[in-house]
């Protein structure tokens, strides 16, 4: 039996994790390794997909190999939006949904992404943008055009 590393994605700005383990593993036996007593309530996402993959599907059917990347969810995924906790339970989310979900208005708004190191993310001339949402992710808006002077 092949052993393969796979680096898995968790918390937004934390590395990702390697895990060694058998390429004939299942998606559960990997999301056990990764979230242990608590793996029911995660799920995971092969890099580039947009789906979750069943529990029982062994790691070389799903395509997954030595060195690829995976996102290992919560099954809601909990961010910041201006200070204030949003939840979600889809793992990609335009820029405009998210401020939406946020009760801000993407007309007038634009969304940036903190990031953990720096180097924050701007969505102000893509509201479309799709972000793969990562448990702990931090976000701000701000208005569109001029700010008015008093």
């Amino acid at each position: 039996m092949n052993q393969i590393e796979v680096h898995v994605h968790t918390r937004d700005g934390e590395e990702p994790r390697v895990i060694t383990i058998n390429e004939d593993a299942t998606i559960e036996e990997l999301l056990a390794q990764v979230a242990g007593h608590d793996h029911a309530e995660f799920y995971l996402v092969v890099e580039d997909e947009d789906e979750p993959r069943r529990r029982h599907h062994r790691l070389c059917d799903c395509g997954i190999k030595h060195g690829h990347h995976v996102h290992c969810h919560p099954k809601v995924i909990h961010y910041l939006v201006d200070g204030e906790e949003q939840k979600s339970e889809k793992h990609k989310l335009t820029a405009a949904q998210i401020m939406v979900k946020a009760g801000v208005d993407p007309k007038n708004h634009y969304l940036t992404r903190l990031k953990p190191h720096g180097g924050d993310e701007s969505y102000k001339d893509a509201p479309d943008t799709v972000i793969h949402l990562h448990d702990g992710m931090r976000f701000i808006t701000a208005l569109l055009g001029p700010t008015p002077v008093s």
